[in-house]
């Protein structure tokens, strides 16, 4: 089969090369003399990336998340193929109808005429039978001996005819659901589906909700705080507004919460709000998903917003205690803001800069990640046992 492979020139960080036409067997040779040119760059390689796109802005797109444009110097030194050298599969399922793949193979280098080459960027493109059938083409690419990621883009993974078969030859899956504005029963499906794979999965999401864990678990530091969590009676979970009550970010943070207290789903006392026992105490604690007071409920559809989107709006958590302890955590934009009152005093506040990390930053921190992210995993558990219980599923 005639594959089409071009290397176009563009500029820093790729390496220019020109245009030529390849078999598809002959991608190899190109990528062996990527490592062979002029500047005799070294390399080190530390996994295969593969991922989606739905059109050719779609792969800018990635191919910036990955590397981004040399006019930015310090975000170019956090890209992620900086700190993840490797190669990068980028599939593209076209318009052609002819069967036949094409294909681009970008060199990814730093700027400096001896810097190393971070690995290359393998644009590959069919339609039909032919790209369903993706995994039989990208498996001899794959850099022997490294670990396979597939980062889940653009579609439910449950309805895709091709996810299946590219998570077969990964051994790690990522995905980001709230990009994916996935609804409660697409968030417990995927979670079902991936047990029953035994594929260690992740979600971006739970890398850009690391300001919220980290902030809250530093409120209880004190020893009068950190009696609360005994004693806490409500919690909470206050979405941003556009979003359902439960959606991705809020699940994740209670499925945490819970699972770190070691908390039991119990009862539903209605479609946003039920019941958990705890470990010592006598009266169940209430858990509940919430709108803030101006939200719209509609549903954030524009891709652009739920990616902007600041995940969480808030977190109250109210003690039994009498006066009760109120600990209220906010985000106000780059910032997160904590606040404990006990009846009507200020026992303590604190404002932090933690913006949301970036989808590169989320992207990085997860492929720093090998096997099973266990913290990941129970709060994952958690977040469908509460699904579940609020469903009348369990």
């Amino acid at each position: 089969m005639e594959t089409s492979v071009s290397t176009p020139v563009a500029n820093s960080p790729l390496l220019a090369d020109p245009t030529q036409l390849l078999r598809l067997g002959e991608i190899e040779r190109r990528l062996n003399d990527a490592m062979h040119m002029p500047q005799n760059r070294s390399r080190t390689s530390t996994i295969n990336l593969i991922c989606c796109a739905s059109d050719d802005e779609d792969a800018a797109y990635v191919l910036n998340t990955l590397c981004p444009a040399a006019s930015a110097t310090a975000a170019r030194n956090n890209a992620v193929a900086e700190r993840h050298p490797g190669r990068f599969f980028i599939l593209k399922c076209s318009n052609d109808h002819s069967g036949e793949w094409r294909a681009r193979v970008m060199a990814l280098v730093r700027a400096g005429e001896s810097s190393p080459l971070l690995g290359e960027i393998i644009q590959l493109e069919a339609s039909g039978d032919a790209f369903l059938a993706a995994e039989s083409t990208v498996t001899p690419l794959l850099l022997d001996g490294l670990p396979v990621v597939l980062w889940w883009r653009g579609s439910d993974p449950g309805h895709s005819a091709l996810f299946p078969h590219l998570a077969n030859i990964s051994d790690r899956v990522l995905l980001d659901s709230q990009e994916l504005g996935f609804q409660p029963e697409q968030f417990l499906s995927f979670g079902e589906a991936q047990l029953r794979r035994h594929i260690p999965s992740s979600d971006l999401t739970w890398a850009r909700l690391l300001p919220w864990r980290r902030l809250l678990a530093q409120i209880f530091d004190t020893p009068a705080a950190l009696a609360q969590l005994s004693r806490l009676k409500q919690v909470t979970w206050e979405s941003c507004g556009r979003q359902p009550q439960l959606n991705g970010p809020a699940l994740l943070t209670a499925g945490w919460f819970a699972a770190r207290l070691q908390w039991t789903p119990i009862k539903a006392t209605g479609d946003d709000r039920l019941l958990f026992s705890a470990p010592g105490q006598n009266e169940p604690v209430e858990m509940v998903f919430a709108f803030p007071s101006t939200a719209n409920p509609a549903g954030e559809a524009n891709l652009e917003k739920r990616r902007r989107s600041p995940l969480l709006k808030g977190l109250t958590l109210l003690s039994s205690d009498n006066p009760a302890w109120t600990i209220r955590l906010d985000r106000k934009g780059a910032e997160m803001c904590a606040e404990i009152m006990q009846g009507d005093n200020l026992v303590a506040a604190s404002r932090t800069t933690a913006p949301v990390p970036s989808l590169s930053d989320a992207l990085m921190a997860e492929l720093g990640e090998s096997g099973t992210d266990q913290v990941f995993a129970s709060a994952m558990q958690s977040a469908m046992a509460i699904l579940r219980v609020l469903r009348g599923t369990e």
